[in-house]
């Protein structure tokens, strides 16, 4: 899948392994970057497995988190200029190629 980012300070959070050291731990920094990479490999969410991936219904759209390690989560979306949905207007995450990391941290909503 391609990965987008919400923010320039996500983007090098996730890149930069100095700054996810710095601001997550050099455990949480190593976590991180193997589900990016994992990600990264996947044809689609149904294709993750580590990290107890599972899709957040919000209000306003449907996003996806996956648990990086004590606590700190990956939330993200769907990213396509229109996202695929079912049939009953969800997003169809099967057909989700493209995703925009959201929040790096602890995402308190289940």
């Amino acid at each position: 899948m391609d990965i987008a980012f919400l923010s320039k300070s996500l983007r090098s959070l996730c890149t930069d392994e100095t700054k996810a050291i710095d601001e997550l731990g050099e455990t949480s920094a190593a976590h991180l970057k193997r589900r990016l990479a994992d990600i990264r490999a996947s044809d689609n969410v149904n294709d993750l497995i580590a990290g107890n991936p599972r899709t957040l219904e919000t209000p306003n759209e449907d996003t996806y988190i996956i648990d990086i390690q004590n606590g700190l989560n990956i939330m993200f979306c769907a990213n396509h200029n229109k996202n695929p949905n079912t049939s009953t207007g969800k997003i169809d995450w099967i057909n989700v190629t493209r995703i925009k990391v959201i929040k790096i941290g602890v995402c308190n909503v289940y």
